[in-house]
C-alpha cells in the first residue's frame, strides 16, 4: 500500500551492480526509477538496469500474509540514469552529461539524465553540492535538453555523525550515513541557483524559471512538513 504514496525512487550505486533481485522488484512499482551509475564511474550497470526494468519479469517473493509467492510484473519504462560521479571522477560537466545522453540514445533508453549532486559529484564533500548545482541549472539555462533534474543530499542539520552506541549522544536531525546539506541550506541554495540562473539567460528561459518557481513553491511547503514533524516529534 505505502507504493501508492512514492512517486519517484532510485537503485544507488552499489545495487545497481550487485543485486538483481532489488532491481526486479522495483520494476514492479509504478513510479519513475532512477538508476545510479556504480561506484566506479562507470554507466553499463545503470543502462542494463534500465534495460531490465523495461521487461516483465516473474521472482519469488512474499505475500501479504507471508507465504511463498511467485510475483509477476510488466516491466517500468519510466526509467532514466542518475549520474553521481565516482572511482575519483565527477560526471556532471557538460561533456559528461552529453555523453551519457548519447549512450543512452545509442541503446534505445531515455536519454534525459538526473545529476546527484553529493558522492563522487561532490567528491563526498557536502559544502561542494551548492556549486555542483549552480554547474546543471546553467547547462539547463544555456539550452541543454540532457538534464531532466538534480539531487541534493540534505537531512534537517548539516553533516554527519557515527551511530556509536544507540541513541546516546546523537545528535537529532544529522545524517548517520553521508554528510548532508541541512535543509534551511537546501532550500535556500536550490531556490536561489534555479531562480537566478533562469534570470541570467533572459527570455529564452522562461522554461528553466517556472521550473525555479514551482521548485521554489515545493521546497517552501516541504519545509512547512519538515517544521511540522520535528515538532511532533518533540512532544
Amino acid at each position: 500500500m505505502w507504493a501508492d504514496l512514492v512517486s519517484w525512487t532510485a537503485i544507488g550505486a552499489r545495487t545497481v551492480q550487485s543485486c538483481r533481485l532489488i532491481v526486479r522488484w522495483r520494476v514492479g512499482s509504478r513510479c519513475a526509477v532512477g538508476f545510479k551509475n556504480a561506484t566506479d564511474g562507470s554507466l553499463q550497470p545503470a543502462l542494463d538496469g534500465m534495460h531490465a526494468a523495461a521487461t516483465p519479469h516473474a521472482f519469488l517473493g512474499m505475500d501479504d500474509d507471508g507465504r511463498s509467492a511467485i510475483f509477476h510484473t510488466t516491466g517500468n519504462l519510466d526509467r532514466h540514469l542518475v549520474l553521481r560521479g565516482g572511482g575519483g571522477h565527477s560526471n556532471y560537466d557538460p561533456a559528461s552529461v552529453i555523453q551519457a545522453a548519447a549512450l543512452c540514445t545509442e541503446q534505445g533508453l531515455p536519454s534525459r539524465v538526473m545529476v546527484d549532486c553529493s558522492h563522487g559529484n561532490s567528491n563526498k564533500d557536502h559544502t561542494r553540492q551548492p556549486a555542483v548545482l549552480r554547474n546543471v541549472v546553467e547547462q539547463v539555462a544555456g539550452g541543454s535538453r540532457n538534464i531532466m533534474g538534480a539531487m541534493l543530499e540534505s537531512h534537517l542539520h548539516a553533516g554527519n555523525q557515527r551511530l556509536g552506541h544507540g541513541r546516546e549522544g546523537l545528535r537529532y536531525g544529522v545524517s548517520i550515513t553521508d554528510a548532508c546539506i541541512d535543509w534551511s541550506h537546501h532550500r535556500v541554495c536550490a531556490a536561489r541557483e534555479l531562480y537566478d540562473s533562469s534570470i541570467s539567460g533572459g527570455g529564452r528561459d522562461r522554461g528553466v524559471r517556472r521550473w525555479a518557481i514551482e521548485e521554489i513553491s515545493d521546497l517552501a511547503i516541504s519545509d512547512c512538513r519538515f517544521r511540522h514533524l520535528k515538532d511532533q516529534s518533540s512532544i
